[in-house]
């Protein structure tokens, strides 16, 4: 069982609504896989009742806009969002004061023929490090293992993640978080292992610091537990950091209940079981 909230700070973005009544959102911080471009365009989309195609998302240099401190923390959704919001209700107020009826293609053009040409919202938004009022994750995972007890070698045979996150803006993406952030987990659990010795680190590349590959991953079941209740925009919650660390615990645990005996330190590799069960050899 783990759970975490996100992590704001300093966001910054760019919304441009051009003539023909399309946009550009400009973002600074990086799209690691983590997703956070499809769902700026999601929300921006979902708050102005329009579809995603009227939306372009464009990455530019921190230094076209002001500091956003980046992807870290499982905030982008969060803090990148809240700037992004922020952005679309100026533009909302806007557009409002050249008509009644809100985002439309008729007061996109009422308004940037006002303007001479594309009208430009650039929003820096200084948000709480932590969320208030506090929001936070829930993730429960379990592991199945087989632990051949001749060769100590651990199979991981199957994992369950069940995550509480708050509004999940989008499924696909979620999912695929929640399934590489576990695997990610599950290297960290089984092989991956950064060795020093005598000061020098001994894994140098991939031959040496494995990884899983394909033929490592397990049955794989994601339970999705969505709830009107989070820190976000649209209630939206965070997943980056709760889809890894559980996956450690829990497959050293079961390891634990195979061999009934605890392991104190990662990977769980073939030869610290091994001499676990064979402790006088």
């Amino acid at each position: 069982m783990y759970e975490r909230g996100p992590v704001g700070g300093d966001s910054s973005c760019s919304l441009i609504l051009h003539p023909d009544a399309t946009l550009t959102l400009q973002l600074p911080v990086p799209d690691a896989g983590q997703g956070v471009n499809t769902a700026m365009q999601q929300m921006v989309a979902e708050r102005l009742n329009i579809d995603r195609s009227f939306i372009t998302v464009e990455a530019v240099a921190t230094s076209d806009l002001t500091f956003d401190i980046g992807s870290s923390g499982s905030r982008t959704t969060f803090a990148v969002g809240a700037a992004v919001m922020d952005a679309v209700d100026q533009l909302v107020a806007r557009l409002g004061e050249v008509t009644e009826g809100g985002y439309s293609p008729e007061a996109a053009k009422r308004l940037t023929d006002d303007e001479g040409g594309s009208v430009t919202i650039k929003v820096h938004k200084k948000v709480p490090f932590a969320p208030d009022p506090p929001g936070t994750t829930f993730s429960a995972l379990a592991a199945e293992v087989y632990v051949d007890p001749e060769t100590g070698e651990a199979t991981v045979l199957r994992i369950v993640s069940a995550n509480d996150v708050g509004q999940v803006i989008n499924p696909l993406a979620h999912r695929g978080q929640i399934e590489g952030g576990t695997i990610f987990g599950m290297g960290m659990a089984m092989m991956s292992e950064h060795a020093i010795i005598e000061g020098h680190p001994v894994a140098l590349n991939l031959a040496d610091y494995k990884i899983p590959c394909i033929k490592d991953i397990p049955r794989f079941d994601s339970v999705l537990l969505p709830r009107d209740e989070g820190p976000g925009p649209f209630n939206a919650g965070s997943i980056g950091e709760a889809a890894n660390v559980p996956a450690p615990a829990a497959i050293a645990n079961a390891v634990h209940d195979a061999i009934g005996t605890h392991l104190c330190a990662l990977p769980v590799s073939a030869e610290r079981i091994y001499a676990a069960l064979h402790p006088t050899i």
